[in-house]
């Protein structure tokens, strides 16, 4: 790579950024396996509990600030007007800067309190400190991270995508050795406990991240004649009130969504915690229960996630399009394309891994029932919100991103309503209880789901006939496809073998889903509509452009 950077079109610097999305995601799904077997049960639980509380204030401290600055940027930029991209990206920094430092005060002052919030409903077998202790180390993150954002999105808004993909996919190499030899440091060699394992990690982390911070501040200040105000430019900026203005209205919608998001996996943690022990369960199992729920089991449901990423990479420019030319007609059918073809693609996918998720999840973590159950109904939840991340970019595309805020936070307020009546429930009816609040998971999106849905369909006319047709061909082909699993599941069972052996296991049982479900697709005339997808047809010309 030189020393000179290079600006990325478009559709390349969309390809980029997707293939280095999948490699941190497969990075990220692969060392797991190890770091979990090194920290442990105890050690996820303290590792859920810091990672939960973190993500909110790091929404907290960077406001949504980061994105906003490459979209003001990249304006600024076309126009010419280069003092005024140059105090956006100043008043940007200087509002984060104040933004993490009072987060980081009160995570690193608080942390006993914070920690108390956790352990005060499981006391048994954990301290204040083992929670404490890592959180106070995660604080410092919050004076490095959003700055590191900041950075990435200023060159991106810049164009220069390329040198932000490698420094991402960089980031994650540096972050997993670090993590990784750090925690082994500390568990196999000083046999310190779990506590001490999560704090190791953070150390990693953070070491990575202050080193790709400063690789792409050495890079930005080779290039300052390419990216900062030019010498002989007088152009007046435009004033402080105006760019503060334009950073709120692109930040604020970005913001909400995902401080709402945030905010859920700690309540939701919270009522776990409260409501299993209040129906007898054991201070450990509760624990193992709630770590999986928050944090682990995510790690997992990535692997069906990679399509609606790519997917979203091109969204927003091909509903835009079609949008500003008011053309209704090919609004409603592209619409009906990016629907019609998550579906038909990750549906199987989810409904495969919920056959066989006590095998998955053993891949990951070793077996364990509380694991898999979770597992099995966390992929319906993840389902549904994959295809509210599409209908969500749509509707932004469409100006209709109050709807989407309206919406969300609706269907989070239903959720946190139930979790606790569910949770009640279920062990009422002598089922898991912690299933219960997945249930409440469940309702709460698709009640999202279905304002939006509805709303798309009133109020812009959307009509998805097209899509609940190739719906039927989807279910009548999955219908197959689970039939043949379910029996090849019975007839050859994993019975016992390394994680290397589960692995080819699921690799076979895949192959046989796979080859079961695209005939059963043929049959009826769904993998023709697949093949002759704009959708489909665009990621192929992406990659064979690219």
């Amino acid at each position: 790579m030189g020393s000179r950077l290079q600006k990325n079109s478009l559709v390349k610097g969309a390809f980029i950024s997707y293939i280095s999305i999948i490699l941190i995601k497969v990075l990220g799904l692969v060392y797991i396996i190890p770091f979990y077997g090194l920290i442990g049960a105890e050690g996820g639980f303290i590792y859920a509990c810091i990672y939960s509380v973190y993500n909110i204030f790091l929404q907290f401290s960077i406001l949504g600030i980061p994105s906003s600055i490459a979209i003001i940027i990249s304006e600024y930029e076309t126009l010419g007007d280069y003092a005024s991209k140059e105090k956006a990206y100043k008043l940007g920094f200087y509002i984060m800067l104040f933004a993490s430092v009072s987060c980081f005060l009160i995570l690193f002052i608080f942390a006993k309190s914070i920690a108390l919030f956790f352990i005060n409903d499981v006391p048994n077998g954990i301290s204040i400190n083992d929670i404490s202790t890592p959180i106070r180390a995660m604080s410092f993150m919050l004076l490095i991270a959003p700055f590191l954002f900041l950075e990435q999105q200023y060159l991106i808004g810049h164009k220069y995508t390329s040198i932000v993909s490698i420094s991402t996919v960089f980031e994650q190499i540096l972050r997993i050795v670090f993590i990784l030899g750090f925690t082994y440091l500390v568990v196999k060699i000083y046999n310190m406990d779990a506590k001490y394992s999560v704090v190791a990690s953070v150390v990693g982390t953070i070491l990575a991240t202050i080193i790709v911070y400063v690789y792409l501040i050495y890079k930005k200040r080779k290039n300052n004649k390419n990216i900062e105000i030019e010498k002989n430019d007088l152009k007046e900026a435009v004033s402080s009130k105006v760019i503060i203005k334009k950073i709120f209205n692109y930040s604020w919608v970005v913001f909400v969504l995902t401080i709402s998001a945030r905010i859920y996996i700690l309540v939701d943690s919270k009522f776990l915690l409260y409501g299993l022990n209040q129906v007898g369960y054991p201070d450990a199992i509760t624990r193992l229960i709630v770590s999986n729920s928050s944090e682990w089991i995510n790690k997992i449901c990535y692997l069906v996630n990679f399509l609606v990423i790519g997917i979203t990479g091109i969204l927003r420019p091909y509903i835009t399009e079609v949008y500003v030319k008011n053309d209704k007609f090919e609004l409603n059918n592209k619409t009906n394309n990016i629907l019609s073809f998550v579906i038909m693609v990750t549906l199987p996918l989810f409904i495969g891994m919920m056959i066989f998720s006590s095998n998955i999840y053993s891949i990951f973590y070793g077996y364990n029932e509380y694991g898999s159950n979770i597992l099995r109904y966390s992929l319906i939840v993840d389902f549904i919100i994959n295809i509210i991340v599409l209908i969500s970019i749509i509707m932004q595309s469409l100006n209709l991103g109050k709807v989407v805020v309206a919406a969300t936070i609706a269907g989070t307020l239903v959720n946190i309503g139930l979790d606790l009546p569910l949770i009640y429930l279920f062990d009422l009816l002598r089922l898991p209880a912690y299933i219960g609040a997945i249930f409440s998971s469940i309702i709460g999106q698709s009640l999202t789901f279905l304002i939006l849905l509805y709303y798309l369909k009133n109020d812009r006319y959307l009509d998805f006939a097209q899509t609940k047709s190739i719906l039927k061909n989807t279910v009548v082909s999955i219908f197959a496809m689970s039939i043949v699993l379910i029996i090849t599941k019975h007839v050859f069972p994993f019975t016992s073998g390394s994680k290397l052996m589960e692995f080819l296991y699921m690799l076979f049982v895949g192959v046989i889903g796979l080859l079961v479900y695209l005939l059963a697709l043929y049959k009826t005339g769904g993998l023709k509509l697949i093949l002759h997808n704009p959708i489909f047809i665009k990621l192929v010309k992406k990659i064979k452009r690219n």
